[in-house]
C-alpha cells in the first residue's frame, strides 16, 4: 500500500510544478528568446514577404546562431556593471525579442486593417527600435551601465539581426519610409529621457534611484544584502525602544520575548529574520511575540542585529536609530553597556533602554 503522507506531498509537488517555469530560469528565458525570434522569422518569411519553406530552412539557423553569439557579446560588453550576469542577459534577450515579434505582428495587422500602403520592411524596423529602447532602459536601470555605454550596446544585437533579415528577405537595408526613422528617434529619445529622469527621483536624499534598484535586486535575486543594508543604515536616526521578557521556570526554561522592534524590512535585509535569531539565541527555547510596530522600527542590517542579540547579558542597554524623512523606514541598533539585566528581570521582566534620541534633520 502507498503511504498517504507521501502521496500528499507528491500531490503538492505536482500542483506547484509550474511555478518552477518562470523568467528567472536561464533555460526558459533562452527558449522564449529563440521562440520569439523564430516566430518573427515565420511571420516575415511566410506572411510579409511570401518566401517558400526552403528559404525558411536556410535562413533560420543562420539568424538563430548569430543571435546566440550576440548574447555572449552583450555579456562581455556589460562586464563590470553592478548586475552583469549571463542569466540577466538572457532575460533581456527574451523580453526584447518578444517585444520585437509582437510589434511586427501588430504592425502588420494594423496595416492590413486600415489599408496603409507602407513597405513591408517598416514593421521589422519598428520592432527593432522597440527592442533597442527596451534594452536601453534595462541596461541603465538594472545593469547599472552609464548612458554613453548602454546606448551603443543596446543597438548592436538588434541591428545585426535586422541587417540579416533585410539581406535575406528584403534585398535592401535602409530603403524605407522616413516616418519609421522618426518613430525610432522618438522611441530612443523617450528611453534616454526616462533613464535620466527616473534615476534622479529621490534627490537630494538619494543620489541615484537606479543604485537602490540594483541593491534591491542583488538582495532579492542573489541573497547579497550588503549594498542595500549600507543604504538603509545611511538613512537612520535614533529613538527609544523597550524589550519585555517573561521567563517561565520549568524543566526547560522558556522565555517569552516581546521586542518593540519590527521584523523587516524584507529577507535577507537587516532584522527580517529577527524572531528566528532571538529564538536561536535562547537555545530554541523562546517565544518571540510581534509587538505593535511598523516598518519604521526595522533593524536595517545584520551587523546591527548582532549588536542587539547579546541579550540577556549581565549589563546592557541599547538604542534604536529611527527613520528620517525619506522613503526608507530602516532603523539601526547601537549597543552600549550600562544596564543591569538581572535587576530588570526581577521587576517583571522589563528591560528598558536609556533615552538618547537624536532629532531628525530631514
Amino acid at each position: 500500500m502507498s503511504n498517504p503522507e507521501s502521496d500528499s506531498i507528491s500531490s503538492l509537488h505536482k500542483r506547484w510544478i509550474f511555478t518552477n517555469i518562470n523568467p528567472t530560469s536561464k533555460k526558459f528565458s533562452y527558449i522564449i528568446a529563440i521562440s520569439s525570434l523564430i516566430t518573427n522569422i515565420i511571420v516575415i518569411n511566410f506572411i510579409i514577404t511570401s518566401h517558400n519553406f526552403i528559404d525558411f530552412i536556410v535562413s533560420t539557423p543562420i539568424i538563430v546562431s548569430i543571435f546566440t553569439a550576440t548574447l555572449f557579446f552583450d555579456y562581455l560588453a556589460l562586464k563590470g556593471t553592478p548586475l552583469n550576469r549571463f542569466s540577466k542577459v538572457l532575460h533581456v534577450a527574451a523580453f526584447a525579442s518578444l517585444l520585437w515579434t509582437l510589434t511586427v505582428i501588430l504592425s502588420y495587422i494594423s496595416g492590413f486593417i486600415i489599408y496603409t500602403n507602407h513597405a513591408a520592411i517598416n514593421s521589422v524596423l519598428q520592432g527593432m527600435f522597440m527592442a533597442i529602447g527596451l534594452r536601453l532602459g534595462i541596461f541603465t536601470s538594472v545593469f547599472g551601465a552609464a548612458l554613453k555605454r548602454a546606448i551603443p550596446i543596446s543597438f548592436i544585437q538588434p541591428m545585426i539581426i535586422f541587417i540579416l533579415i533585410s539581406f535575406l528577405y528584403f534585398n535592401h537595408i535602409f530603403f524605407t519610409n522616413f516616418s519609421v526613422y522618426l518613430f525610432g528617434a522618438i522611441i530612443l529619445t523617450i528611453g534616454i529621457l526616462w533613464a535620466v529622469i527616473v534615476d534622479r527621483i529621490g534627490r537630494p536624499s538619494f543620489s541615484s534611484a537606479f543604485k537602490i534598484l540594483q541593491a534591491f535586486l542583488k538582495a532579492w535575486t542573489e541573497n547579497k544584502s550588503e549594498e542595500m543594508e549600507r543604504i538603509a543604515e545611511e538613512k537612520a536616526n535614533s529613538k527609544l525602544i523597550k524589550t519585555f521578557l517573561l521567563k517561565l521556570k520549568s524543566q526547560k526554561d522558556i522565555t517569552i520575548v516581546h521586542p518593540e522592534l519590527h521584523p523587516g524590512p524584507f529577507n535577507p535585509i537587516g532584522g527580517s529574520n529577527l524572531p528566528y535569531q532571538i529564538f536561536k539565541h535562547y537555545s530554541n527555547s523562546a517565544m518571540v511575540m510581534h509587538s505593535i510596530s511598523d516598518h519604521s522600527l526595522n533593524i536595517p542590517s545584520y551587523r546591527e542585529v548582532k549588536k542587539y542579540l547579546p541579550m540577556p547579558g549581565p549589563i546592557w542597554r541599547w538604542y534604536l536609530l529611527h527613520r528620517r524623512q525619506s522613503v526608507f523606514d530602516y532603523p539601526v541598533i547601537v549597543y552600549k553597556s550600562g544596564y543591569n539585566y538581572r535587576e530588570a528581570v526581577k521587576r517583571e521582566g522589563e528591560k528598558e533602554g536609556r533615552l538618547d534620541v537624536e532629532k531628525s534633520r530631514g
